[in-house]
C-alpha cells in the first residue's frame, strides 16, 4: 500500500511551510526518505531536524533534485524557481502540496475535511482531540501548531484523517472526502478568484465531492443552496440541528448550553475566546456526533482543547499582555479585537502587519474598518508572500485609509516597534499582534525582551 513511498528519496521545495512539514513527517512515517529546502531555518524546519525527520538545505539544492525521486513544492514556490525548474528539466516525478495531500488522504477509511474562509486550523485541531480523546486513533494534519498535540500532525490509524482543507487556488478538490464541514465562506484570495461568487462555486463543488455528510453554517450558509443528500447545520439559531444558547463569559472560561435537534445535550466550557470558536465548537460537535462519540467525551475533550498557536494566543503575561493571532482578513480581525473587548484591560493596541498586496488592495474598503475598537494601531510593512507590490495595495496605502481608530502609526521597518513599544505601554494595556506573515517573529521576540527584563 505504501510502496510507491517506501525508501523513495522525496525533496519538499519550502518544507518549512506549516502544511508541508506536516506531509513531510507523514512521508516519513511512511518509509520515505525526505530532503527539503527553505529560504529561512524556521521553528518548522528546526522541529524537523530536531526530531531527525529530514535532511534540510536552506537556499537552493540542485543536488537534491538531481537526486530525487519525488519532488513536492508549496505554491508559495515561484513557477521560475531554478529548483523546480530543474525537476521539470530532468523529468523528476514532481507534485504540487495539495496533490500529495489527495494522494495521502486516499490511504484512509474515513476522511474528514474541515474547510472555510476562517476557522479551519482552530476546528481541525479541536476536532482531531475530540476523535483523539475518543479513542478512535485519527491521523491528524492541521494548518498551525495544535497545543494538545504540541505539532501540525499527529500519526494515528489508517481509519480516521481529518485534514484542513485549504480553498486557495481550490487546493481543496484534490479531496474526496467522506465528511466535509463548511464554517463560513467569504470573499479572500482576489489573487485566484475574481468575486464571492467564484469562491462560492469552489466550495460548492467541494461538497459535490463529499461522500456521505455535509456540515455546514446554518446561520451564514443556505441549506438549499448546498442540495446535498446528508446535510447537517450548525449554529446559534435553533432552526439549526445542532445549536448554541445561553452564552455565557466568566474568568476568561466560556459556557453555554448545546442542542442536538432540539434537545439540550448538556453545557459546553471551553477556554476558547469569542462567538466564532463557538462556531468552530459547534461544527466539530456536529461531526463527533456523527461518528457517534459520546457527549462526556465530547465535552470532556472541549474542556481540556488548549488551542492552537498563533490563534488568540497570549505570548506574555504581566503588567500588560501581548496575543498573537494569525488574523489577516477584516472579518477574522473584526472578531479578535471584539474578543480581546470582552477582556479585563486598559487599552488595545493593534500590530498589523498585512499579508499579500492583492488581499489589501481588494478589500480595502473593509480593511479600513474592521479596526475598530483599537485604541492604538500600529501598521507594519506587507508581508508579499509570493506577490510583487501592487500600487494601492501597499501597507502604506492601508495606513492612509485607517478609520474609526484615534491613534495610528506607520513603521518603515518591523524592528523599529519595539522602541515605540517600550515606551507607549501601560499597564493593563493589550497588545493584538496581527497577521499571518513574518510578524510572529517580532512578536516572539519583543516578548522575550520582556521575559528577561522580568
Amino acid at each position: 500500500m505504501d510502496m510507491e513511498f517506501k525508501n523513495k528519496n522525496i525533496v519538499f521545495l519550502g518544507i518549512g511551510g506549516i502544511s508541508m512539514s506536516a506531509l513531510a513527517r507523514l512521508c516519513y512515517s511512511l518509509g520515505a526518505n525526505i530532503f527539503g529546502t527553505d529560504i529561512t531555518d524556521n521553528e518548522n524546519v528546526q522541529a524537523l531536524k530536531h526530531d531527525k525527520i529530514a535532511k534540510i538545505k536552506i537556499g537552493k539544492a540542485p543536488l537534491l533534485v538531481k537526486n530525487a525521486d519525488l519532488v513536492i513544492f508549496t505554491n508559495a514556490i515561484p513557477k521560475n524557481d531554478s529548483d523546480l525548474k530543474l525537476a521539470y528539466r530532468l523529468h523528476k516525478k514532481v507534485y504540487e502540496r495539495a496533490t500529495l495531500l489527495g494522494i495521502l488522504s486516499c490511504k484512509y477509511n474515513n476522511l474528514i475535511a474541515i474547510s472555510g474562509t476562517h476557522g479551519k486550523t482552530t476546528t481541525t485541531a479541536l476536532l482531531g482531540w475530540i476523535f483523539y480523546q475518543a479513542k478512535l486513533a485519527p491521523t491528524v494534519h492541521i494548518g498551525g501548531i495544535a497545543k494538545n498535540f504540541d505539532s501540525n500532525l499527529k500519526l494515528g490509524s489508517r481509519n480516521y484523517f481529518i485534514t484542513e482543507a485549504c480553498e486557495y487556488q481550490k487546493s481543496f478538490l484534490h479531496l474526496n472526502p467522506h465528511t466535509t464541514i463548511i464554517n463560513n465562506i467569504e470573499m479572500d484570495h482576489p489573487d485566484c478568484y475574481k468575486d464571492k461568487n467564484e469562491i462560492q462555486k469552489a466550495f460548492l463543488q467541494l461538497s459535490r465531492q463529499t461522500k456521505d455528510n455535509l456540515v455546514i453554517n446554518g446561520d451564514l450558509l443556505s441549506k438549499d443552496g448546498f442540495n446535498f443528500k446528508n446535510t447537517k447545520t450548525f449554529g446559534f439559531d435553533s432552526s439549526n440541528d445542532i445549536y448554541a444558547k445561553n452564552i455565557k463569559s466568566e474568568q476568561n472560561i466560556t459556557n453555554f448550553d448545546i442542542y442536538a435537534h432540539g434537545n439540550k445535550l448538556g453545557k459546553i466550557y471551553t477556554s476558547l475566546v469569542g462567538e466564532h470558536n463557538i462556531y468552530n465548537i459547534l461544527s466539530a460537535v456536529c461531526v463527533a456526533i456523527v461518528y457517534h462519540i459520546d457527549f462526556d467525551t465530547i465535552k470532556t475533550a472541549i474542556l481540556s482543547f488548549e488551542g492552537t498557536k498563533r490563534r488568540f494566543e497570549n505570548i506574555y503575561h504581566g503588567a500588560f499582555d501581548l496575543i498573537l493571532d494569525y488574523a489577516h482578513h477584516p472579518s477574522e480581525i473584526s472578531a479578535c479585537i471584539n474578543s480581546a473587548k470582552k477582556l479585563k484591560h486598559n487599552r488595545l493596541i493593534g500590530i498589523f502587519q498585512p499579508h499579500t498586496y492583492s488581499r489589501t488592495l481588494a478589500l480595502m474598503p473593509e480593511f479600513s474598518k474592521c479596526f475598530l475598537g483599537l485604541d492604538i494601531l500600529f501598521v507594519l510593512p506587507t508581508y508579499p508572500a509570493r506577490e510583487q507590490t501592487i500600487m494601492g495595495g501597499r501597507a502604506i496605502d492601508l495606513f492612509y485609509n485607517i478609520q474609526n481608530v484615534k491613534s495610528t502609526q506607520y513603521f518603515t521597518t518591523p524592528n523599529s516597534i519595539n522602541y515605540t513599544l517600550d515606551n507607549v505601554l501601560q499597564n493593563g494595556d493589550i497588545v493584538l499582534w496581527l497577521g499571518a506573515g513574518d510578524i510572529e517573529k517580532f512578536a516572539r521576540e519583543y516578548a522575550k525582551t520582556l521575559v528577561n527584563i522580568k
